[in-house]
């Protein structure tokens, strides 16, 4: 049986190579391991690529006008209504909330680094909006690509710059026909200890400009069993001589909202850390690999290692 299926496998590689555009290797889809090897993939990479692999092709409207409009009406609806089961046991709480724009479409630019800030997006936004999706080895073999699909999605190889190219021509042509969209500009999580948010893609200010889209940030912030979340007024960056200057603005709005959640909810103790580790260093790294297998927090530790370093120094 093992051959059998190392032979389907290879089959289907190869048709994937011959079929799929826009991918200059099979670990585009299937990603690698920690030691540089291809994952073998799941069962499912058989369907989702056959079903939707074409979504990376480069062709500009590859979201239907009606696509957009059923999803509008009812995709929001009933993943909010979901919305328990994707947090995971955790509360959303809503510290700020600012007005919509009206009449004028709408890019979310949201801070990257726990498994359900997806959700959290999708009940902060208020609004359907797809999103831009370049996690393909999570879109192809997990149920969430289903799920993102469903939702509503353009995919983008961020290896391919054919594919990141036209994922900025995809997303303006949605916006300027009524959708939505959410951007994590970041592009990656956040694994860092130190950075409020990483560098920030330039291409969400390049989407806006071109399709005369407001940028509306959200940000989140994880403590324990509670995510507080804040929606900031929205960014025209129109008004602005370059991108780097409206870039620059974005992040900084963001940083600083990361940062007043941080000062109001983010703590822990000394004696915390005593009971478990010798190290910050040591604390740190069992904190991601948790955030990453079971999205537990990881900010606590992340935005007060001064007040740490402080406390076991005294």
């Amino acid at each position: 049986m093992s051959g059998l299926w190392k032979s389907l496998r290879e089959k289907h590689e190869k048709w994937v190579m011959e079929n799929i555009p826009n991918i200059g290797d099979i670990s585009d889809l299937l990603g690698r391991d920690k030691s540089g090897k291809v994952n073998k993939g799941s069962p499912l990479f058989f369907v989702m690529s056959k079903l939707f692999g074409k979504q990376l092709a480069s062709k500009i409207d590859i979201v239907s006008n009606d696509a957009i409009k059923l999803r509008q009406k009812y995709a929001y609806r009933f993943f909010r209504a979901l919305s328990p089961l994707y947090l995971n046991g955790k509360k959303l709480i809503k510290e700020k909330i600012e007005e919509l724009p009206k009449d004028r479409p709408i890019i979310y630019a949201v801070n990257h680094g726990f498994i359900e800030d997806v959700m959290s997006t999708i009940v902060m936004s208020e609004r359907h909006a797809f999103f831009l999706f370049g996690s393909l080895p999570n879109f192809f073999n997990t149920i969430n690509g289903l799920a993102f699909y469903l939702y509503g999605a353009i995919l983008v190889n961020r290896r391919n710059k054919e594919s990141r190219n036209s994922s900025v021509d995809k997303a303006v042509s949605l916006l300027k026909r009524g959708g939505n969209l959410i951007i994590y500009p970041e592009g990656v999580w956040n694994k860092t200890p130190e950075k409020l948010t990483l560098n920030f893609w330039p291409g969400v200010v390049k989407i806006a400009q071109q399709s005369n889209a407001m940028i509306v940030p959200i940000v989140h912030l994880p403590v324990k069993k509670k995510i507080y979340s804040s929606r900031l007024a929205a960014l025209d960056v129109s008004k602005y001589g370059d991108m780097q200057t409206a870039l620059e603005k974005l992040r900084d709005d963001m940083n600083t909202e990361i940062y007043h959640l941080i000062e109001k909810y983010s703590f822990v103790s000394r004696d915390e850390l005593k009971e478990k580790y010798s190290k910050l260093s040591d604390c740190w790294e069992n904190l991601l690999k948790k955030a990453l297998t079971k999205s537990e927090n990881i900010t606590i530790i992340r935005w007060k290692l001064p007040e740490i370093i402080k406390s076991v120094m005294w």
